[in-house]
């Protein structure tokens, strides 16, 4: 049984849920970071390399390495694969933050995913921190860090990832405001003392 307090660290694109997982991680807390993670077990691990080649119908390492031209290749030429894709690297993510939680002695662990529900790690935790600003906020932030991206396709990427966070599971969400009128730090430590309450 895992008795690991598993929560979940969510937000669109600007929102700063990479700040609040700095911040826990500069305070011992442990992070999981899905993208980073994903990449890594795409690489290493025999069994999703070959779930991954199988789901889109292509040898994507024949190099030796994750030929990731070759992958976007066929996931944007081909929604079907690209679903398939998504389902077995989503499906390995969640198995290794599983056994993750299971081997951890931290009480609690945190998990940095901007797509919980469509990679089902919603149903697997404890709780979810939903990170949140201003659009406008937002567009700056986005545009001061990424100046190759214009407003417009900042904005298509925010209105894509509005039906993930409307869908999130409304019991276990606590909302984090970084919208630089709220101390950040304090919304932080407040969740943080819930969530130690709950252990």
């Amino acid at each position: 049984m895992r008795e690991t307090l598993l929560t979940g660290i969510t937000g669109g694109i600007g929102a700063g849920k990479s700040v609040v997982s700095r911040v826990l991680a500069l305070r011992g807390y442990t992070v999981y970071d899905c993208d980073s993670c994903a990449k890594e077990l795409m690489e290493s691990d025999p069994a999703l390399r070959e779930a991954v080649c199988s789901a889109a119908g292509r040898d994507l390492y024949s190099s030796g390495t994750l030929d990731r031209r070759v992958l976007a290749e066929v996931i944007f030429s081909d929604e079907a694969r690209r679903r398939n894709v998504n389902r077995v690297v989503h499906a390995a993510v969640r198995r290794d933050i599983e056994a993750l939680a299971r081997s951890c002695a931290d009480r609690l662990l945190f998990v940095e995913s901007a797509i919980l529900v469509t990679s089902h790690l919603d149903e697997i935790t404890d709780a979810i921190w939903l990170v949140t600003a201003p659009e406008p906020m937002r567009m700056q932030r986005v545009m001061q860090r990424n100046p190759e991206m214009d407003a417009a396709r900042i904005e298509r990427r925010m209105r894509a990832q509005d039906g993930e966070f409307a869908a999130l599971p409304a019991a276990k969400v606590t909302v984090i405001p970084n919208d630089g009128l709220h101390p950040l730090l304090e919304a932080v430590d407040a969740a943080l003392r819930r969530l130690e309450a709950a252990l």
